[in-house]
């Protein structure tokens, strides 16, 4: 192979490798699968197209400050006689001497207008549509950002959902692990007949019960990795591995000032703040239908018997048009009366979304709560029950317990050890509710900023 050849294929395979967030075995980080799921979703990706289009609307909003020039061709051919007469006189051929009004034959104009609209004053009407055209495309930005909310908080559940079920299995290979230690415990009383039988069948029954609870962590741990990879955009063919561990580090939470940071921060709220803005703009290009409108207005005009474009004849006129609008059958005041009750509505809406944003958020912070709380007492349950097991282990090797108290004190110990992983994720998925409930989750996992309108 050629070595620069050689060089390149390993330079773009180092930069995708680099690029991607997965590791060999398909690993990938909390943080990484937000960011992927916000990339690949579909919905997301034509909420955002919406918000371009709506981008749009401004610059068809500006559009109307502009001059409107038409340039109109016009071919007519009359035998028509006052028509045929200001063909001519647009022709500047008139003969008064020698044409017969009465039977002018047929005559042929070839007519060119270059019109000039520009306007002037519309009682505020184009500058507020401009304003209302903005607002619209913030309002789209804001639905974008929920939206990417969702996105996030659905892609972290699934991560710890994954990350749970691989705690479980590894819960359930240590318990089979530890069956298996007390089935060759009993099964060598049994053969230095220091144990029955029925001892030494209980416990392989115990065995084959863990290793069964291993294969069904085994198989959530399958499912977990589809779901997530559907949840990342990908296919669900494929299975992924959550990379990191559950640590819990107590956070402290204020649920008033969550809830005050919730109410700006939430981006239904913020949409209906615009919403109100454009209500009012509204309200404004009602009034201004109450208002007269002045416009420039211009045209150059070129007239020809036989010849397109052909100057034999041109004439200019500009001017000023005042219109005002007198009687237009009460559109005006049912326009007003309109934007009067949107406004109200919009008023009922935010005061019910913000009284349940407040709810969700100070919900978040009471699970949050409930959570830790239960991450302390699961932490001790733990510590007690393996000492139990030990205490248990040694009183069954010295003939002072049963085998059903010992395999009650490994079943104690497994359900500890998955009360404790269970809590713990519950407290992350809390904190991500927390987050989300405030309106902050996207962005504290996309670096991409929404461009506000200029």
């Amino acid at each position: 192979m050629n070595k620069s050849l050689l060089i390149m294929t390993l330079s773009s395979f180092t930069a995708l490798m680099i690029a991607s967030p997965l590791r060999a075995d398909n690993s990938i980080k909390l943080g990484d699968a937000v960011q992927k799921a916000l990339q690949n979703n579909h919905q997301l990706k034509a909420m955002e197209y919406e918000a371009e289009a709506t981008q749009t609307d401004i610059g068809l909003a500006r559009s109307g400050f502009m001059p409107q020039l038409n340039l109109t061709q016009t071919f007519q051919r009359t035998n028509n006689s006052p028509q045929s007469f200001f063909f001519k006189l647009n022709e500047r051929q008139l003969d008064m001497q020698n044409t017969d009004f009465n039977n002018p034959g047929t005559n042929t104009d070839f007519e060119t207008k270059l019109q000039l609209v520009q306007p002037l004053y519309t009682g505020g009407k184009l500058s507020a549509s401009l304003e209302m055209a903005k607002k619209e495309h913030q309002a789209s930005l804001r639905q974008v950002d929920r939206t990417a909310d969702e996105i996030s908080y659905q892609a972290a559940q699934a991560w710890y959902n994954l990350k749970v079920a691989m705690k479980f299995k590894e819960v359930a290979i240590m318990a089979v692990k530890d069956a298996t230690s007390h089935y060759r415990i009993a099964q060598a009383f049994f053969e230095e007949g220091k144990g029955t039988k029925s001892d030494m069948l209980r416990a392989r029954v115990f065995l084959s019960e863990m290793e069964q609870n291993q294969v069904k962590a085994s198989t959530q741990v399958r499912i977990a990795g589809r779901a997530l990879a559907l949840a990342l955009g990908e296919s669900p063919d494929g299975e992924l591995s959550a990379e990191g561990d559950l640590v819990y580090l107590p956070v402290s939470v204020n649920m008033e000032e969550s809830i005050n940071e919730g109410l700006v921060s939430r981006s239904e709220l913020k949409e209906l703040s615009l919403r109100q803005d454009q209500i009012d703009l509204q309200r404004q290009v009602a009034h201004a239908d109450y208002l007269p409108s002045i416009a420039l207005v211009g045209q150059v005009q070129m007239n020809s018997e036989n010849t397109p474009l052909k100057d034999d004849a041109d004439s200019w006129y500009g001017g000023l048009v005042i219109t005002y609008p007198l009687f237009d059958g009460f559109a005006r005041d049912y326009k007003m009366k309109k934007t009067q009750a949107s406004k109200r509505r919009l008023l009922e809406l935010k005061e019910q979304t913000s009284q349940y944003v407040s709810f969700q958020i100070s919900q978040a912070v009471l699970k949050l709560e409930d959570a830790s709380k239960r991450v302390e007492l699961t932490r001790n349950t733990v510590a007690e029950s393996e000492e139990s097991l030990r205490l248990t282990e040694l009183r069954y090797q010295n003939g002072l317990s049963t085998l059903t108290d010992l395999n009650d004190a490994q079943t104690a110990l497994n359900q500890s050890r998955v009360n404790e992983i269970q809590a713990i994720a519950e407290y992350h998925l809390a904190l991500i509710g927390l987050d989300y409930s405030k309106g902050i989750l996207a962005s504290k996992y996309s670096s991409v900023k929404n461009n506000e309108p200029k």
